[in-house]
């Protein structure tokens, strides 16, 4: 086969793995969006493992074209090498030889199913290896997901995102108010003089076991999303016993953050899986149908024992 036609998956390869490696710079930089709720963030981890998925694909059917560690490293490398664009150093170098590991580790596993195998069947060759890469390079993002949240929870301590508690008190102070007078369902704000009043005697809230930054969130002028005085001071109640439970165990969090991370996205990866033999059946018939690829059949003596 013409060298053109080896390389020719180099360049989807290296584009998948780019957008892998920018997908994962965004669930770095805020570890709480694992938590989210948000169909936009939902939007963003199913296309995030996805990603690994086409990457895999795209490896290996790069890999079975090749055949040739000479052409296909060299492309594994410069891929890896993309991750610096997205990420900063030092998380960066770990991401590039946990990368660069776990391409040579499937190549030399796929190309030696490729040398000894007797019959070219996609889902049985290639599929395995696929989800293979995406398992180690997930294993790769969850070590790095793990020392980017501890950095985090050191430097700012835990804090339960909005996403997650504000679905939560919304519900359940509608199913409170439910069936109640539409006069008392009414949302109340306190006026801004009294606000203003609060803030310069913290002491008042601090009696009550409130914090002072719930007045950030009763204030329409400072809040992004105000909220109603009954919400707030929920929320912001929620939140003082939530990380008073968590602050003695908070050493353990990034171990808890980076197995959320883990198997959520492991079961996304078991569930899309699925469109691997669809797409890998499609790409082959492509090749063949268009003349880029062909097939040729043997015929091999057999040598049995006869009594």
């Amino acid at each position: 086969m013409p060298t053109v036609k080896k390389l020719a998956f180099t360049i989807p390869f290296l584009l998948s793995l780019g957008a892998l490696y920018s997908y994962l710079s965004i669930f770095l930089e805020d570890i709480y969006l694992i938590f989210s709720f948000n169909p936009e963030v939902l939007g963003q981890m199913v296309i995030f493992v996805l990603l690994f998925l086409i990457v895999g694909l795209f490896f290996a059917v790069l890999s079975a074209l090749a055949q040739n560690l000479k052409i296909v490293l060299p492309a594994a490398f410069l891929g890896s090498t993309l991750t610096f664009i997205f990420i900063p150093p030092p998380i960066s170098l770990v991401i590039f030889f946990g990368s660069i590991i776990s391409f040579t580790l499937v190549f030399f596993t796929l190309s030696r199913k490729l040398s000894s195998y007797i019959d070219f069947k996609v889902s049985e060759l290639l599929i395995p290896s696929v989800k293979t890469l995406s398992l180690f390079l997930l294993m790769t993002f969850s070590v790095v997901f793990y020392l980017s949240s501890g950095a985090a929870l050191k430097k700012e301590g835990f804090q339960i995102p909005d996403s997650v508690i504000d679905p939560v008190i919304t519900m359940s102070i509608s199913n409170f108010t439910e069936g109640q007078p539409q006069a008392q369902k009414s949302q109340t704000q306190i006026p801004p003089e009294q606000l203003q009043m609060l803030r310069q005697n913290p002491a008042l809230l601090k009696q009550y076991g409130l914090d002072p930054s719930v007045l950030d969130e009763l204030s329409p002028q400072t809040s992004k999303t105000p909220q109603n005085p009954q919400q707030a001071l929920i929320k912001n109640e929620v939140k003082r016993q939530i990380n008073t439970l968590i602050q003695p165990q908070i050493q353990f969090l990034p171990v808890v953050l980076t197995a959320l991370f883990f198997l959520t996205l492991k079961f996304g990866q078991s569930i899309l899986s699925v469109l691997l033999y669809p797409a890998l059946g499609l790409i082959f018939w492509i090749l063949d149908k268009t003349g880029f690829t062909k097939y040729e059949k043997e015929m091999r003596e057999v040598k049995k024992l006869v009594v």
